[in-house]
């Protein structure tokens, strides 16, 4: 009978130390923000494609942002 109990109490300890590196640690930001808003989306996104690496950055040089045809190109572009 003492052997059975100390069996599954290491069996418990074993189980609990492996499943520690399966833990995450905190809570996700979107729990306490409301849904649908812009902080919501951009840590929701965060979330999901924060393993992606480094954002990127596109730089216009010598861009006329007045012109609309500019704008629209340059939306395309971000898209």
């Amino acid at each position: 009978m003492k052997i059975a109990v100390f069996a599954i109490t290491g069996l418990l300890i074993v189980l609990g130390i492996m499943a520690q590196y399966k833990l995450v640690l905190g809570l996700n930001q979107n729990v306490s923000l409301v849904a649908g808003s812009d902080t919501y989306d951009y840590f929701e996104s965060l979330y999901t494609y924060g393993d992606a690496g480094p954002p990127c950055y596109l730089v216009f040089k010598d861009v006329n942002y007045t012109y609309p045809g500019n704008l629209d190109q340059m939306n395309v572009i971000a898209a």
